[in-house]
């Protein structure tokens, strides 16, 4: 196969239907109807003699052959266009762009009310999708297109992949139920001798302030872990479980529990915030628009 015999549109849809992973999002981002886009399709998958996207649920998830085909694909595309279009710029005002923004909870709580004003004030028909990616993950769903941005702790990731710290984390409270003994004076040996609760999305491995306690030779009892901080803090109203997280995230989150907010019993090291993005956006003028809304929320935070 030659290049001349390649319909360079078809790579356009090929793009548009692995970033939306729904055949119908991608004919509107397109502006084609749907037998247009499904004819589009087929044509791709005779090209390149595979399926390239097989139906789960409502979505079209990309096949092996298709995630490894994303890349090159995006960066020739891009590179096209900033070439044919060098003065182009994002218009957020005029813009429906939908970004997906790698976010963890105790994040998403935090950041996202902000990050959502800024963007209604500024951009009202863009659209936001908040998700939780796994650490080990992060750097693929960048590469694939599947991410558009991350805020994480430090990562390590490869040098396709661009990050720079836009803030610190916050320092650990604990959380007790109004009543609890450990209220009249918390400190670590009584902090150890307690029962606790872990929020995570795995299902072992050690959190935050575990790391902090094992540095100095200290070991806390956890005796349930769940993936749901408001569950956490209704277990914690109703039993002497104790939980710890970050005070911004504690504050925000105990509005209708009145359970009590305590210090964290030893010093706790700040750990870099992080945002991700893969060095093929760094000059995409949407991504390099996303980046600098976080960037001023971050320094307003």
């Amino acid at each position: 196969m030659k290049l001349h015999q390649v319909d360079l549109n078809l790579l356009v849809v090929f793009d548009a239907i692995h970033r939306e992973q729904n055949l119908t999002r991608a004919a509107e981002k397109l502006g084609l109807s749907q037998p247009a886009m499904s004819h589009a399709l087929s044509r791709l998958r005779e090209l390149f003699q595979d399926p390239l996207f097989a139906r789960s649920g409502r979505q079209m998830a990309p096949t092996p052959f298709a995630r490894s085909l994303i890349v090159p694909v995006r960066e020739a595309l891009m590179n096209l266009e900033r070439s044919l279009f060098p003065n182009q710029h994002f218009d957020p005002s005029q813009s429906a762009r939908r970004f997906v923004v790698g976010l963890r909870d105790a994040l998403e709580t935090v950041w996202l009310p902000h990050l959502m004003e800024e963007l209604q004030g500024e951009a009202g028909q863009l659209s936001l999708v908040s998700t939780r990616v796994a650490r080990a993950e992060l750097e693929t769903e960048l590469i694939s297109g599947a991410l558009d941005l991350a805020i994480e702790i430090p990562v390590p990731v490869s040098s396709a992949v661009r990050h720079q710290p836009v803030a610190d984390t916050e320092r650990l409270v604990v959380v007790a139920r109004k009543g609890h003994p450990v209220i009249k004076g918390l400190d670590l040996a009584r902090y150890l001798a307690q029962t606790h609760v872990v929020v995570s999305s795995r299902r072992r491995g050690p959190a935050l302030e575990d790391m902090v306690l094992r540095q100095s030779g200290a070991r806390r009892r956890v005796t349930l872990r769940c993936q749901n901080y408001h569950a956490a803090f209704q277990v914690v109203k109703s039993t002497d479980l104790l939980l710890t997280l970050p005070e911004r995230l504690a504050k925000a989150l105990n509005t209708g529990f009145d359970n009590v907010l305590l210090a964290f019993p030893t010093e706790a090291p700040a750990l870099a915030i992080h945002m991700y993005w893969h060095s093929a956006m760094d000059n995409d003028p949407a991504n390099a628009w996303l980046r600098e809304q976080v960037l001023r929320l971050a320094r307003s935070l």
